[in-house]
C-alpha cells in the first residue's frame, strides 16, 4: 500500500468514528490467571478456552466472558487468561506450539508473520458479515488481510503521540522540538522556577518508537514501500538515514535541555520528579500522564516536528497500526474461539474492555465511537484527529521487519547510547550493520 493511501485510509477511519489505542511499549510481563468465574446463563457445560492478553486488558476478562455467555447461552465458555504483553507475542507464539492459546491479542506487524507460518486461522467473509456488519471500517480490516483472507480482528488503534503538562507548555510550544526547548529554557530562567532537565521522554531504544524517526523520512526503512525482503533504505551511504542517525546521536548528546531516553520505568521517575514535562507514548500510559501532571493538566498532541538537517522542520509521524485478535490454527475449538473473538470486537465487547482497563484502548467500533455518551468519556478523540492530520505511517509489511527489526534497531541505538561521541564514520558503520541485519535470513 502506498504511503499516501495509508494516510488517507487512516484519516477516513478517524473521520468515520474509528479512533487510535505495543504494541510492545508496556513493560514486558507474563503471568497466568485462574479461569474466569463468570457463570453461563444456561445449563450447558462451558467450553474451556485459553487466551493471551495484556495485563491491563485482562482486567476485563470476567465481564467479557459474562457478556458473551449472556448473549450466546447455547455456547457458553470459560476462559483462562495468560498475561502476555503484545510486544512479546511475536517471539513467544511460535516458540512452543503446545502452549499456543486459542485466542491472542497481537500487534499488527505480527499478524502477517503468523499467517505466513500458517499459525492462525482465517475468518470467513460470512462471519465478518454476520458479526461485524460494517461496524469496523474496511480500511481497518484491510490492515489484517493477506492474500484476500482476514486473519486478525482489529480492536484498538495502536499508535503514539505526545503527552504534555498544559500548565507548563502552551499549544504552540508543543508544535516542534525546538519550541519545546525554548519554552523550557525560558521557564528555567524564571526566578524560583524548578529546573526542567528534559525536552521530552521517549524510549528510543524500543524499535516501536525509533522507527518513527526513519519513517518520517520519505525513504522509510525497507525498500518498495516497506515490502522488500532484500533491500533497505538504511545504510551509511544513505543521506536520509544518516541524517536520522545523527539526530539520534544528538538526542544522546543534548544537555541544555536533554532528553529522557529510558523505558517506562525511567520515564515515570523523571515525570514524577518534575524533570520532564512531556513524553511520547500511547493510550496505555494515560494513567501515567494523569499521575504526573494531574487530571486537569494532561495535554495530548501529535508528535512535534524536528530538524534533521539545515533549518527545515520535518513532521514527526506516528505509526498507524492496530492491535488485533487472532485464533490459533491448532485450536481444538476454533469455531467457538472465533465466535468469542467476534464478540470481543463488537461494540459491546469493546466498551467492556475500555471501561475495565481504565480507557487504555482506542476502539475500532464505528458505532461506539459515534455514541455521544462514549465520546464524552473518551479522552483520545481530539488527539487522534491531530495525529491523522500530522501524517501516519503503516509499519513495514515484509516478514523481515517483524523478524529482524526489533532486535537490530535496539542494538543500533544501544551503540549510540553507549558512546554518544561516535564519529560520523563510526555512525555510518553502525548504520551499515543495522542495514545488513535487517535483510538477514529469518531463522527457521
Amino acid at each position: 500500500m502506498k504511503k499516501s493511501l495509508t494516510v488517507v485510509a487512516f484519516s477516513v477511519l478517524l473521520i468515520g468514528g474509528g479512533l487510535l489505542g505495543s504494541c510492545g511499549t508496556e513493560d514486558s510481563a507474563v503471568s497466568s490467571s485462574t479461569p474466569s468465574s463468570a457463570a453461563p446463563s444456561s445449563a450447558v457445560t462451558p467450553t474451556a478456552l485459553t487466551m493471551w492478553m495484556s495485563k491491563a486488558d485482562s482486567a476485563a476478562k470476567d465481564d467479557l466472558v459474562a457478556g458473551f455467555n449472556a448473549k450466546y447461552p447455547d455456547t457458553p465458555i470459560s476462559l483462562t487468561v495468560t498475561q502476555v504483553e503484545e510486544g512479546d507475542v511475536g517471539k513467544q507464539y511460535l516458540s512452543d506450539p503446545a502452549k499456543t492459546p486459542d485466542i491472542a491479542h497481537v500487534p499488527g506487524d505480527v499478524v502477517n508473520n503468523l499467517q505466513s507460518q500458517s499459525a492462525i486461522a482465517a475468518y470467513t467473509d460470512a462471519d465478518v458479515s454476520t458479526y461485524i456488519d460494517g461496524d469496523i471500517s474496511n480500511s481497518t480490516l484491510k490492515t489484517a488481510t493477506y492474500n484476500a483472507n482476514l486473519y486478525g480482528l482489529p480492536f484498538s488503534t495502536n499508535t503514539f503521540f505526545l503527552y504534555y503538562n498544559k500548565s507548563y507548555f502552551g499549544d504552540n510550544d508543543v508544535k516542534s522540538v525546538k519550541a519545546m526547548q525554548a519554552a523550557i529554557t525560558a521557564n528555567n530562567a524564571k526566578e524560583g522556577a524548578a529546573a526542567v532537565a528534559n525536552t521530552l521522554a521517549i524510549d528510543i531504544t524500543n524499535g516501536w518508537y525509533v522507527q518513527s524517526l526513519f519513517m518520517s523520512e520519505d525513504d522509510g526503512i525497507y525498500a518498495d514501500d516497506g515490502t522488500s525482503e532484500t533491500e533497505t533504505n538504511i545504510a551509511g551511504n544513505k543521506d536520509k538515514a544518516f541524517s536520522v542517525a545523527k539526530y539520534i546521536r544528538g538526542m544522546y548528546q543534548a544537555t541544555t535541555p536533554g532528553f529522557e531516553l529510558g523505558g517506562d520505568t525511567d520515564m515515570k521517575v523523571s515525570l514524577i520528579k518534575g524533570e520532564t514535562k512531556a513524553f511520547v507514548s500511547g493510550s496505555w500510559n494515560y494513567s501515567m500522564a494523569k499521575a504526573a501532571f494531574g487530571d486537569d493538566n494532561v495535554g495530548m498532541a501529535c508528535l512535534p516536528s524536528f530538524v534533521l538537517s539545515g533549518t527545515t522542520e520535518t513532521p514527526w509521524k506516528s505509526v498507524g497500526d492496530y492491535k488485533s485478535i487472532v485464533v490459533s490454527n491448532a485450536s481444538t475449538n476454533k469455531k467457538l474461539a472465533q465466535k468469542f473473538a467476534f464478540y470481543l470486537v463488537s461494540r459491546e465487547g469493546q466498551k467492556i474492555r475500555f471501561d475495565d482497563n481504565g480507557g487504555g484502548t482506542m476502539p475500532t467500533s464505528i458505532s461506539l465511537n459515534a455514541d455521544s455518551a462514549f465520546q464524552a468519556k473518551n479522552p483520545f478523540a481530539k488527539v487522534m484527529g491531530a495525529v491523522s492530520e500530522n501524517g501516519v505511517f503503516r509499519q513495514n509489511t515484509c516478514l523481515k521487519f517483524s523478524s529482524n527489526w526489533w532486535d537490530a534497531s535496539k542494538a543500533f541505538v544501544n551503540v549510540i547510547k553507549e558512546k554518544p561521541s561516535l564519529s560520523d564514520d563510526e555512525l555510518k558503520t553502525a548504520l551499515d550493520t543495522l542495514g545488513t541485519a535487517l535483510v538477514a535470513s529469518i531463522a527457521s
